[in-house]
């Protein structure tokens, strides 16, 4: 093996070690995604969906926080936003 492809080997290999570059495999449980959706309102109503069951099944705290790059009515209008609203106490603002 030559010398560049020592040193190609020995980068990669530190980039692993300093974990990078992780891999999904890798990561634990709580970490992995819960579901892969196509399209925008069905992941957003299933994601709606996940948050109602998990603040029913009595998580720490009720908090959702939600980066929206649009206005705040069409945050409202989403599928499943009124069901989670309903479900957290005090209302979502």
């Amino acid at each position: 093996m030559g010398h560049s492809h020592k040193r190609r080997d020995d980068r990669r290999r530190a980039r692993q070690r300093s974990g990078y570059r992780t891999s999904a495999a890798r990561l634990p449980q709580r970490h992995r995604a819960v579901a892969r959706l196509m399209g925008f309102e069905p992941p957003a109503e299933t994601l709606s969906g996940f948050n109602v069951r998990k603040i029913g099944e009595g998580v720490m705290t009720p908090t959702i926080c939600v980066d929206h790059g649009g206005e705040l009515a069409e945050l409202h209008a989403l599928p499943g936003y009124t069901a989670l609203q309903t479900e957290l106490s005090p209302p979502l603002y």
